[in-house]
């Protein structure tokens, strides 16, 4: 699986990028929006894991362009702000499920398996 990871913080794309190598996975990390957008123009990823709360280009919007380039890939949202968005809206965005920060190498793996079931903010 092809993942790529975006977050503004260095240290969170370090961070996820080493919990999926532990759970067996290669993957890269982008820092802005704008350059994950770049990155999928250039190359196919099955799997984008996004931070919400980003300068410019925040993580809804863009699962929301990476669905008209790349259908196929799985998005993943990860946000550290205490928000509810319900199926519809996620479906509307194109994400599959949202893991609170801290996040956890266990909620990681759940939803690396597509189980929606993840410490998300779905209500």
């Amino acid at each position: 699986m092809k993942i790529l990871v975006v977050d503004d913080e260095i240290s969170v794309c370090q961070t996820i990028t080493g919990m999926l190598s532990q759970l067996g996975h290669t993957s890269c990390s982008v820092t802005s929006a704008d350059q994950a957008l770049t990155q999928c123009a250039e190359e196919a990823f099955d799997l984008i894991i996004t931070d919400l709360g980003m300068p410019g280009i925040n993580g809804l919007e863009l699962a929301q362009r990476v669905r008209a380039h790349l259908p196929q890939a799985r998005i993943i949202l990860v946000t550290g702000w205490p928000v509810q968005l319900d199926a519809e809206q996620l479906s509307e965005y194109g994400v599959e499920c949202v893991i609170k920060k801290p996040l956890t190498l266990e909620a990681l793996r759940t939803a690396l398996a597509g189980h929606s079931s993840v410490e998300e903010t779905k209500s």
